[in-house]
């Protein structure tokens, strides 16, 4: 789906024809992470929403999205898999604030220290 989707978008930027293939595929490759990180980011929103954690969910990406930009992350062998993995990490974080309720001034220091 995701794929086939990335291709349908590279072949209505591709239809004047004067792509090569290799910026073909270079284009299908970007337009397959932004569909993928698009749907992660999306499902687990809405998940978030209906656990009633937005405002966590929007801190947690705050500060897991500048960390896994800096040190990269786990790569799977398929996005099916990044998918499923991704969204229980994101919802099992939301899932603990519920019962863990950190100290704020020290979730600030951490954050500065690891920057």
């Amino acid at each position: 789906m995701v794929s086939r989707l990335a291709r349908i978008m590279t072949d209505i930027i591709a239809a004047d024809d004067s792509f090569e293939q290799a910026e073909y595929d270079i284009y299908k490759y970007g337009f397959t992470l932004i569909i993928e990180i698009f749907l992660v980011t999306i499902v687990s929103v809405i998940l978030a929403c209906f656990m009633g954690k937005f405002e966590q969910c929007v801190v947690f990406f705050g500060a897991f999205i500048p960390l896994r930009r800096y040190w990269g992350g786990y790569h799977l062998s398929s996005f099916k898999k990044c998918f499923l993995l991704s969204v229980i990490v994101y919802e099992t974080v939301l899932f603990v604030t519920t019962y863990v309720k950190p100290n704020l001034y020290l979730v600030i220091e951490n954050y500065i220290i690891l920057f």
